[in-house]
């Protein structure tokens, strides 16, 4: 029926409808092509923002509460001293920094607002990031309890005040030591719920081929700490419930190959 119309208008007009129609069409798949082109780039983005945010979660997930378990059972022993009025050497507590890599999460919050990463992700990436800084924090206290630790040689009386000083000194830095344990501890499990609740978005997000890849590079890398291979089957089923017994044992022969 346009095409019908056309015809029946005079020849400029006739010329120019179609250099207009042929100039919009050209606008169009233009505009088509080059979101097309954006939305691929963003998924691309995605993808890799996604993936590099999964190694790093899992890492919080699968480590921090073993290492959470063990620093509540030291903070235990040594609180037992601490109620007896005594302390022990307590100079040794260290902490390289950075002790955790999460650059990629502090990445993706930057990102929040755009078309990667959603408000829901955002929110809870951001409360994980809050509870990394809170343990940082916790072991840089304990740190700096450590440091003020005063050696005091045993045969030396306590009745000397430089003496009695130097001990009441050690141990009030003692208690405040085992109190940011105590924090540490907490925090570590902490880490561990949150880096859970943000992976459970970013699984749900993520190609399921692509996800199980990535977790397959994971236990790689950790296959290797197992003396046997039912500790092994043991552990990669208890954080990765979808391997199955064939996959952790290929991945097992693959090491002891090696």
């Amino acid at each position: 029926m346009f095409l019908r119309k056309l015809f029946k208008i005079g020849d400029k007009a006739r010329w120019l409808t179609l250099e207009l129609l042929v100039v919009f069409v050209g606008v169009y798949l233009a505009f088509i092509f080059q979101s097309y082109n954006e939305n691929t780039k963003v998924d691309k983005e995605r993808e890799k923002v996604f993936s590099s945010l999964k190694s790093e979660l899992e890492f919080f997930r699968v480590r921090m509460p073993g290492r959470s378990g063990y620093t509540l059972g030291r903070w235990a022993e040594l609180k037992k001293i601490e109620r007896k009025g005594e302390y022990t050497d307590f100079s040794d507590w260290r902490f390289l920094e950075p002790q955790y890599d999460y650059q990629v999460i502090e990445y993706a919050i930057n990102l929040e607002g755009g078309d990667i990463i959603d408000f829901e992700l955002f929110d809870k990436l951001r409360d994980l990031y809050s509870s990394i800084k809170r343990l940082e924090h916790a072991e840089r206290m304990m740190m700096e309890m450590a440091q003020r630790y005063e050696p005091v040689p045993e045969k030396l009386s306590r009745s000397i005040p430089e003496v009695a000083l130097k001990h009441a000194n050690n141990y009030k830095n003692f208690v405040r030591l085992i109190l940011f344990m105590r924090d540490r501890g907490g925090d570590q499990q902490d880490v561990a719920d949150k880096a859970i609740k943000c992976l459970e978005i970013i699984n749900e997000r993520m190609d399921p081929e692509v996800r199980h890849n990535i977790e397959t590079g994971l236990v790689k890398t950790q296959i290797r700490l197992f003396d046997t291979l039912e500790e092994a089957v043991e552990s990669v089923k208890k954080y990765f419930p979808d391997f199955t017994r064939e996959e952790v044992e290929k991945l097992y022969l693959q090491k002891s190959e090696k």
